[in-house]
């Protein structure tokens, strides 16, 4: 898919909530001890994760926590791309205002929602909250294009993070670093899909990935790996995750099991990578780094976000 046409899907989804229907249901895998990159769920006692739904009434902001073992319904009238901060008090996501799409923000049990942008004239889109829980980066279409922004959730504050001209290409899919000095995001500039990097304060963005085809990145808790989406030619999407300072370094983490696989997000162990599989109905799987030990985690589930490491020294090593 044509890095245009991923972004237009990306939003479709949002502003149609067009996902497929099923029954809601929760898959956990079996308890075992902290292993680093097989899969396994470990001994953690937070394995909170917030996630897109559409169970019934359209798409919607859940979180499963209790080691995923229950799941809660956050929003009602349409919400989407749920994103935690470190301390796991405050979740930033998306909704309709018409006839845009929204910044909002909500306390980890839903309560106290409030619009953040308040912008009838512009969409907001994908947002990735900063760990700290003050700011979150977006994408939007302030300038006709789409670019990355940050917000200032308190006052809605927005600041311009890339400035790509139309011929340029394209900005989306933020992602903001454990330790907070990076925005990793996906561009086309130069006709080529790729995801790239920058300082979350600003600068010069630097390229992750070189083969094209590369989509939704997703930081690792030590803010040295990034996972992401890949297609490679003639076949079906893939998750795959690259050393974020090092150059083309790429490793394949999702199996082939007949479904295209998109959106990861790393647990907050580093043990595993949660993403999902877009079959009849999407379920959320999990893998370890190393793409061992596959399993469901929530099904009739996308969009996850495991959230950072639940300890602030993992995500300074």
């Amino acid at each position: 898919m044509t890095s245009l046409s991923r972004f237009t899907s990306r939003i479709g989804r949002v502003v149609a909530g067009a996902a497929l229907l099923g029954a809601a249901s929760l898959a956990v895998a079996p308890a075992a001890g902290a292993m680093v990159n097989c899969g396994c769920r470990t001994a953690q006692a937070d394995q909170t994760m917030v996630f897109a739904s559409d169970r019934g009434a359209g798409m919607q902001v859940f979180k499963a926590d209790t080691n995923l073992t229950r799941v809660t319904q956050l929003t009602t009238g349409g919400a989407n791309s749920p994103s935690m901060n470190a301390a796991r008090t405050l979740i930033a996501y998306v909704a309709p205002v018409n006839p845009r799409q929204a910044l909002f923000v909500m306390n980890a049990d839903g309560s106290g929602k409030r619009n953040v942008t308040n912008d009838p004239a512009h969409n907001y889109f994908s947002p990735s909250i900063s760990p700290d829980g003050t700011k979150a980066a977006v994408v939007s279409d302030r300038t006709g294009t789409p670019e990355i922004y940050v917000v200032t959730l308190s006052n809605g504050a927005v600041s311009q993070l890339t400035f790509n001209t139309a011929s340029d290409g394209r900005n989306w899919a933020p992602a903001w670093s454990p330790n907070g000095a990076y925005i990793a995001f996906t561009s086309n500039r130069g006709n080529v899909q790729n995801i790239y990097e920058m300082p979350s304060t600003g600068g010069s963005a630097q390229r992750v990935t070189y083969d094209g085809s590369a989509d939704d990145a997703a930081w690792s808790p030590n803010s040295q790996e990034i996972a992401y989406t890949f297609v490679a030619p003639g076949a079906l999407p893939e998750i795959y995750w690259a050393d974020a300072f090092s150059v083309n370094v790429v490793h394949k983490v999702s199996t082939t099991d007949g479904n295209a696989h998109r959106d990861p997000s790393w647990s907050p162990d580093g043990s595993s990578i949660a993403f999902i599989a877009t079959g009849q109905i999407p379920t959320i799987l999990a893998a370890g780094a190393n793409g061992g030990n596959q399993h469901t985690l929530i099904s009739n589930g996308q969009q996850p976000n495991w959230g950072f490491p639940i300890q602030g020294p993992v995500a300074q090593q």
